[in-house]
């Protein structure tokens, strides 16, 4: 989709530096949030959370699953 971190932070009403953070794996991620991201990226949270990557947001969807991986 082509969006930089700001427009997803946007998309999702999160701030900046919170979605850096969810990014580097510095910060819990929330269901909620999880699910706008999904919703933002037009994806499934599956997709954010497993590898059934199939769409053209695999850059930024292989981020936040690294992400989501440093948490556990």
């Amino acid at each position: 989709m082509n969006l930089s971190q700001e427009e997803l932070a946007e998309k999702v009403g999160i701030s900046t530096t919170h979605m850096s953070h969810i990014e580097t794996g510095s910060t819990k991620l929330s269901l909620p949030v999880l699910v706008e991201l999904a919703k933002s990226l037009n994806v499934k949270t599956d997709s954010l959370l497993f590898n059934h990557v199939c769409s053209d947001n695999a850059v930024t969807i292989k981020l936040l699953q690294q992400a989501i991986l440093n948490l556990q």
